[in-house]
């Protein structure tokens, strides 16, 4: 690139020239989680903690699910909660929303004489609250009655002592059917449900872990050379001598 000319605006002068390094070691392991529906206005830092109590993840279907605690106090003085609600956590789950631009996080390192950028390759997590406690009650209304529904048909072919067996034809699946069963949300929920659920390690502010994972963002080796991919390519970062290679 070409040099910075000072004399270009004499209004705001360049005072100072400061290097930027990119940390590729940890641009596979960061995310960006959000909460659209909380405004920053509402958090009091003093008695509120963005740290969730839980944390688990479905990495293949880059699902996570985190919990906070209610102050189930605050209901003390009204009247009685339905068991449904009585809950001493909120759960909130994630929404992936594809990145449309670069995106960084970065740094000033000690002596602030340097900028190291980590790059954000990953999807943004967008949590919102989940309400599955109250789903789990309809499901389990939905299958007693199913349940129910299966023995009175059990029951009246028993009482009527026919012994046919109806012969039922089983037409082969279109590609068309295939790819509309394949995006329903039935099909998607229970490719979701088949995997299961790994629980997190959750370390707050000024513990020990995340003092070393920010020891893991500053850029180690300063004199590689690094380029971009294109998503074609793959995307995040290579040296060089690979994009060469």
């Amino acid at each position: 690139s070409e040099p910075i000319n000072e004399d270009d605006d004499d209004d705001d002068p360049v005072v100072r020239e400061i290097n930027v390094y990119l940390s590729p070691e940890l641009i596979q392991k960061l995310h960006i989680v959000q909460f659209p529906l909380i405004p920053q206005a509402s958090i009091n830092p003093r008695t509120e903690s963005m740290t969730p109590d839980i944390a688990r993840i479905r990495p293949q279907n880059k699902i996570l699910e985190i919990e906070y605690p209610i102050d189930t106090s605050v209901f003390s003085q009204q009247r009685q909660i339905p068991e449904a609600l009585n809950v001493g956590h909120r759960v909130y789950r994630s929404q992936n929303i594809g990145s449309t631009t670069h995106t960084a996080i970065g740094f000033m390192a000690a002596g602030n004489d340097a900028l190291h950028l980590i790059p954000l390759v990953n999807d943004t997590m967008q949590m919102r609250p989940t309400f599955s406690h109250v789903d789990a009650l309809f499901d389990d209304d939905a299958d007693r009655m199913e349940e129910e529904a299966n023995a009175k048909k059990k029951k009246d072919a028993k009482n009527s002592g026919s012994a046919n067996t109806p012969l039922l034809l089983k037409k082969k699946e279109s590609e068309w059917s295939a790819m509309q069963r394949r995006s329903s949300y039935a099909f998607q929920k229970a490719r979701e449900e088949e995997e299961e659920w790994i629980d997190l390690d959750v370390h707050g502010q000024g513990t020990a872990e995340l003092k070393e994972v920010k020891r893991h963002a500053h850029c180690a080796q300063k004199s590689v050379d690094l380029m971009f991919q294109s998503r074609a390519q793959g995307g995040g970062l290579k040296t060089g001598a690979d994009m060469n290679a």
